[in-house]
């Protein structure tokens, strides 16, 4: 009589390995010129940490760079500007509260 057995699968302390994926429409968004646009640059970089499971720090998002906003204003028109903002004003103002105080009394 033959007999046939199968074999039993070992029953081995390895742990399942843990897969991860990360799936995106395209991937335009992370070229030259989209990856500073919208953040496009944080979900690409937070997305590659998280798949090497480099993501011991919390995934964030970078603090923007201050822009240069400086005005740069010729001699004249800083003292048009410093002329209108030290005596025009306020003297609209006073003229203003002359005419209220002038209709009422």
């Amino acid at each position: 009589a033959a007999t046939t057995a199968s074999p039993t699968p070992d029953k081995s302390t390895q742990t399942p390995t843990e897969s991860r994926l990360v799936v995106l429409g395209n991937s335009d968004f992370a070229t030259n010129g989209l990856f500073q646009q919208q953040l496009n640059g944080d979900v690409f970089l937070n997305s590659v940490t998280w798949l090497s499971k480099q993501d011991r720090q919390t995934l964030s998002i970078s603090p923007k760079e201050p822009k240069n906003r400086r005005i740069t204003l010729s001699n004249t028109q800083a003292s048009v500007l410093t002329l209108s903002s030290l005596l025009a004003l306020p003297l609209i103002g006073l003229a203003a509260a002359a005419l209220i105080w002038w209709r009422r009394r």
